[in-house]
């Protein structure tokens, strides 16, 4: 984590928070937000959420700001970002107007269906949303319940979609062809409540799917167990907004039995049967990023 007493340069021209970075975590957002900062062509500055506070924006307020996933910021400093007229953009991996970041989790935890999108909590985030520059999305799926929701967010969405680097959509194509697959199906060992482990091998024995549980590796080990696979099955027990997980197997070539939480599943790009279409699209995905921020 940063230190507590640190100094942004004064010729940083972006600055990215985040609860964490791939440096911390090799997560699907962290991996995400790394791609598109190394492809960024101005001084970026990476910001922990924890150290977003009023001091920190008002010198930086002639900074432009990019805001992943935020739930470690404190309050004051993203009210002060809205007070200094700050310009900023926001990168939506999961559901943040609800106090779970999920609508799935919130009615597990409390069993009682979502509605913090009335109360302060979810109005605030959408007012934030409201003011930023831009709100960049994973998915249509998930843009469209935050407008079913939240209407007034219309105008300044945008689809992004998981973002990899050239290298690595390069590196599913060598697996793809390399690979020597078997006659199994692979489902992912651990993870969190939404990647639904037991649910999915339920699901797999009442349709006689003869299956491996795969997990518990670092990331390239990771892909190169899983291009062994005949396919994936991947039944998240909430909106998954756009996993990489999924998108990986279909660049490698393996099947996918997918269930309607996974919430890019229809977009053309990826449901095409032509596979160029998802490569294209994909190694699109940072350009079109960039593009619209440095319009700003």
């Amino acid at each position: 984590m940063m230190p507590k007493e640190f100094v942004i340069p004064t010729n940083t021209e972006i600055i990215f928070v985040a609860d964490l970075f791939a440096s911390d975590y090799i997560g699907g957002a962290e991996l995400t937000t790394e791609a598109i900062i190394s492809y960024g062509n101005k001084k970026i500055f990476r910001l922990h959420s924890e150290s977003l506070t009023p001091d920190i924006v008002e010198l930086n307020k002639d900074k432009y700001w990019i805001l992943c996933n935020w739930g470690s910021s404190p309050l004051e400093g993203r009210i002060q970002l809205v007070q200094s007229n700050c310009k900023y953009s926001v990168i939506e991996y999961d559901y943040k107007y609800c106090k779970y970041r999920s609508s799935h989790l919130h009615y597990l935890t409390t069993k009682e269906q979502c509605n913090c999108h009335l109360e302060k909590h979810g109005k605030w985030v959408a007012a934030f949303y409201k003011r930023a520059e831009h709100v960049f999305f994973m998915s249509s799926g998930q843009m469209n319940e935050y407008l079913k929701f939240f209407p007034q967010l219309k105008d300044n969405s945008k689809i992004l979609s998981s973002v990899w680097t050239k290298q690595d959509l390069e590196k599913f194509q060598v697996l793809k062809n390399t690979r020597n697959a078997n006659n199994k199906w692979a489902i992912l060992k651990g993870g969190s409540w939404i990647k639904a482990q037991q649910q999915t091998e339920t699901y797999a024995g009442i349709n006689n799917i003869d299956y491996q549980l795969i997990g518990n590796l670092p990331y390239e080990e990771f892909l190169e167990k899983l291009s062994e696979y005949k396919g994936l099955i991947f039944h998240p027990a909430g909106f998954d907004t756009c996993p990489r997980l999924v998108i990986e197997a279909k660049l490698m070539g393996l099947e996918l039995d997918l269930n309607e939480n996974v919430q890019h599943r229809e977009e053309q790009w990826f449901s095409s049967e032509n596979i160029s279409d998802t490569i294209s699209y994909l190694e699109d995905s940072y350009s079109r990023f960039w593009k619209i921020i440095n319009k700003e």
